[in-house]
């Protein structure tokens, strides 16, 4: 009897021994995740820059105390920020909630409960009435054998740690859209002065028309012409305060201030130290807070779709209850009346009108999307460093043959008025000679503010940030 009540155990162990080695292959049949294949960066960029060091404070790069006080403040009070602030902390969270999986999830429950039973038998009746406490504490965990609830932590800790990235790319992004708009506002600025400026110009010019009358050579159609100049640079003038107006508003929004356009503004465009530092194209994709969510969000793709893999698989779960049971309260804390049990359940799914597929095919097409994403990230990111470095190239040049232009105009401008006034030109020539100073002055104007702004636009390309 003995040996038979062996042998039926041995082969219920043998059984379920075999059915669980045949779980455990099963659980060795994950595929290894996709490849990412990107055009191989080059070993220097093609534009001219200094290779040393990556910029960490690239603010400094710029000659101007108040823009990082601005910069600052915007941290501190752009509303946008605080979202992404909001969104990192939700992030945070949900990883906490997910992670908390692995552990065990234990419950504490206290119950009172209090029945009453009649009997009737005949001319007999009989009440019976029971008063029962329970202090009772159930233990549920799911043991991770095949690593799944491990995946889903480390997918959910690879979301919050994008989310950091993303936060990180936020504030460079505000750093930089402040700083555009600070050059933009001071560019503003000064070409409303050289409006204004043009006004008087326009205005002296008018006044030597009416001294050619003191000498009786004024001519009708020359005042005329004088005046209208006059009027067109005021309606300039009155165009440069709108958008003087417009861009102090902006600044003001993104600094989360009132739009009041009463922000000070600086009288000079800052200047710009001469080289770069950069480091090598292949350090971008570490450097750039947005190519690291990327990377990281890639890696969480591929840790959720290992775990929906294994949802295929058996689930062992254990559970616990342990606690007193009494028909008096005061004797819910006495161990003498305690009662508890274990359970060992092991699950496997069988059918689930292929749920479980298309979850997998979900995961796996979320990995491709984030394949994709990441790669088209990257060509994005080397293309902005090279159209930013080329861009400074030609801005550079530009400029230069502008200054040019304006020392010419300048020249050309005082000796038409000088000619205008001995009576050896036409006015048409000196009016012309002014509209020509005032607009490569103000071209000079615009395109030392884009100078400016490129450069912060190579710095964001580059990922170059601040102490953080």
């Amino acid at each position: 009897m003995f040996s038979c009540s062996c042998r039926l155990l041995w082969c219920r162990f043998s059984t379920c021994a075999t059915m669980l080695a045949i779980l455990l292959c099963a659980g060795c049949t994950a595929r290894q995740g996709k490849s990412v294949v990107l055009p191989a960066p080059p070993t220097q960029w093609s534009g001219e820059l200094a290779q040393d060091a990556a910029p960490q404070n690239w603010l400094a790069d710029f000659t101007d105390e108040q823009l990082p006080l601005l910069v600052r403040e915007a941290f501190k009070k752009n509303w946008n920020l605080r979202l992404v602030a909001a969104r990192l902390q939700a992030a945070g969270a949900l990883a906490r909630i997910e992670g908390a999986s692995v552990y065990p999830d234990a419950t504490l429950s206290l119950d009172a409960s209090k029945s009453e039973r009649i009997f009737n038998s005949g001319a007999v009746r009989r009440t019976i009435k029971s008063t029962d406490f329970g202090l009772n504490l159930r233990v549920v965990w799911e043991a991770d054998i095949w690593g799944k609830l491990r995946d889903e932590r480390r997918a959910a800790n690879q979301g919050f740690r994008a989310a950091q990235a993303d936060f990180a790319a936020a504030r460079l992004s505000l750093a930089a859209l402040v700083a555009r708009g600070w050059f933009e506002t001071i560019a503003a600025r000064r070409q409303v002065e050289l409006a204004v400026r043009t006004v008087e110009s326009f205005e002296k010019s008018l006044a030597a028309i009416r001294g050619r009358a003191r000498d009786g050579a004024l001519s009708v159609v020359d005042y005329r012409l004088g005046k209208a100049e006059v009027a067109s640079a005021k309606s300039r003038l009155e165009a440069r305060h709108r958008v003087l107006d417009a861009t102090r508003r902006v600044l003001e929004t993104v600094l989360g201030r009132y739009p009041s356009a009463e922000l000070e503004v600086a009288a000079e465009l800052p200047t710009m130290s001469a080289a770069v530092p950069a480091g090598l194209p292949s350090q971008l994709l570490q450097r750039r807070p947005d190519m690291v969510s990327a990377a990281i969000r890639l890696e969480a793709s591929r840790s959720r779709l290992k775990g929906e893999r294994k949802n295929r698989l058996p689930a062992l779960r254990l559970t616990g209850n342990g606690g007193t049971s009494t028909d008096a309260l005061q004797d819910v804390l006495n161990f003498n009346f305690l009662i508890w049990n274990i359970a060992v359940g092991l699950t496997q799914p069988v059918f689930n009108a292929g749920r479980l597929k298309a979850r997998v095919a979900l995961a796996e097409a979320q990995e491709d999307q984030a394949i994709a994403e990441f790669a088209g990230a990257a060509l994005i990111a080397f293309r902005e460093v090279e159209t930013a470095l080329k861009n400074e190239e030609y801005l550079k040049k530009q400029e230069v043959a502008l200054r040019q232009a304006v020392e010419e105009s300048q020249a050309a401008e005082a000796k038409a008025l000088e000619d205008y006034s001995g009576g050896l030109v036409e006015i048409i020539t000196l009016l012309t000679a002014q509209r020509r100073t005032f607009q490569v002055q103000s071209e000079l104007i615009a395109i030392q503010s884009v100078l400016l702004e490129n450069r912060v636009a190579l710095y964001l390309a580059l990922g170059g940030g601040f102490e953080r």
